[in-house]
């Protein structure tokens, strides 16, 4: 059922992403030849207005065949691709990528109507000197920021990245009721998710509780009995309310051994374990990570329009920086990238959570693939714009050895890239350790 959903979402985006080129092509007047979804050999096909329309036997993908694509076979005649002038073919490359981008922003916008699938901002835990002051308590659940309406704890998150001193209102609901409340912040700086320093306002609070979300492989809180879902209430007996008193208490501790107390159903358990240093991230550890609670929140249409479009520039963004830090190499590409195994993963995980969980991530999806295309790489579409822009500067194409050259380059690039990230996934959940693993039992059993 999830290669079903999987292929069905990534059928969907490919047939976004070609009627694209599809349409923009007939609105020029170029004729469009084939549509297929998927590659390979043909499994079904129908004509019609004088295109081929096709389901191939590899559904990883699909294409657009324009009359006189290729400027070797291009006859010049008017309904030929290369017989349009620049600004046509550009407008028909370019329109593929566009409609990805309105296809996620339209998938957002239906989010935010039914419910968007925010990260809960309820208040587990206040540091000293900062938000509890303003009258700020436990239990508290953070709706809105200076008057803004917020969705999640990212969305109150990129609120706070500044230096402004001045007060702050925060709407938080308690005991159902929705109260504003004046919260002088703290200027702090703060490591953002690219690894680069910034500042922030604090507010004091901790919003991450104490449930266990996970628990890693062969590290000491699963070999000791520790389960998802348990909810830490003391280490050595400090008592515990929130994440980063977890944290504090672990890194504490040192190497010694540490007693854990957690609630699991209606019994109270106590567990022992040593933590464990790790060199890479310079801390002691015990291999959990907390459980993330959701909220959904919906808006009207007219504030979903708003917040789709926020939410599809802030992925637009991240997902640029993200691309120039790696190519800049102060940002690991193998935790960065991901391909179609984690893509699947998460296809997978969101069709499990529900149709809203579903329906975000085809939106995602929709705008990476967008912002992939747009990559000035050759066999990319923005290749091919560059290519145009070098043509329109010229005021002549280049010639074709070179852009057949240039092609070549670029499907070695994409095709080494290809094999990096199926690697990259298949490192990342751990397949290449089970396979050593099975090795290893073979190799010793002989």
């Amino acid at each position: 059922m999830s290669l079903f959903i999987f292929l069905t979402v990534l059928s969907v985006l490919v047939i976004v992403h070609e009627w694209g080129h599809y349409i923009s092509a007939r609105t020029v007047g170029v004729k469009v030849e084939k549509f297929s979804v998927g590659f390979g050999p043909k499994i079904i096909s129908r004509f019609r207005k004088g295109t081929e329309f096709l389901l191939s036997a590899i559904p990883l993908g699909g294409y657009v065949k324009m009359a006189g694509d290729e400027r070797a076979e291009c006859k010049g005649t008017t309904d030929e691709f290369y017989s349009h002038p620049p600004g046509h073919r550009a407008f028909v490359i370019v329109m593929g990528p566009v409609i990805n981008f309105v296809f996620g922003f339209l998938c957002l916008w239906g989010v935010f109507m039914l419910g968007y699938p925010g990260q809960a901002m309820q208040v587990y835990g206040l540091r000293d000197g900062v938000a509890q002051v303003d009258g700020l308590a436990i239990g508290d659940r953070v709706v809105s920021i200076n008057g803004k309406k917020l969705y999640s704890l990212p969305h109150l998150q990129r609120n706070l990245v500044g230096d402004d001193k001045s007060l702050i209102s925060l709407g938080v609901l308690r005991d159902d009721k929705e109260i504003v409340l004046k919260v002088k912040p703290e200027i702090i700086t703060e490591t953002n998710y690219f690894g680069k320093d910034q500042l922030v306002r604090d507010l004091g609070i901790d919003f991450i509780g104490a449930s266990i979300g996970a628990l890693a492989e062969d590290l000491p809180a699963l070999e000791s009995g520790l389960e998802k879902g348990d909810l830490i209430i003391s280490i050595n007996d400090s008592k515990v309310t929130h994440w980063e008193k977890v944290q504090e208490l672990i890194g504490e501790a040192g190497g010694q051994p540490i007693a854990i107390k957690v609630k699991r159903g209606d019994d109270v358990l106590q567990k022992t374990l040593t933590p464990q240093y790790e060199e890479e991230l310079e801390k002691y550890i015990i291999g959990i990570s907390p459980q993330h609670d959701f909220d959904y929140v919906n808006f009207g249409p007219i504030t979903s329009f708003a917040y789709a479009y926020d939410e599809v520039m802030t992925i637009t963004t991240m997902t640029y920086k993200a691309l120039f830090y790696m190519i800049t190499g102060s940002m690991s590409a193998k935790e960065s990238v991901g391909g179609p195994i984690l893509i699947f993963n998460a296809v997978r995980m969101a069709s499990q959570a529900g149709v809203v969980h579903l329906l975000f991530i085809i939106a995602v999806i929709s705008i990476s693939l967008a912002i992939f295309n747009l990559l000035p790489v050759p066999v990319l579409d923005g290749g091919h714009l560059f290519l145009l822009a070098i043509e329109k500067v010229k005021g002549k194409p280049l010639p074709i050895e070179w852009e057949e050259n240039l092609t070549k380059v670029g499907m070695s690039l994409l095709i080494c890239l290809m094999i990096f990230v199926f690697y990259n996934d298949l490192a990342r959940l751990g397949w290449f350790d089970v396979v050593k693993d099975i090795f290893l039992r073979l190799k010793s059993a002989s």
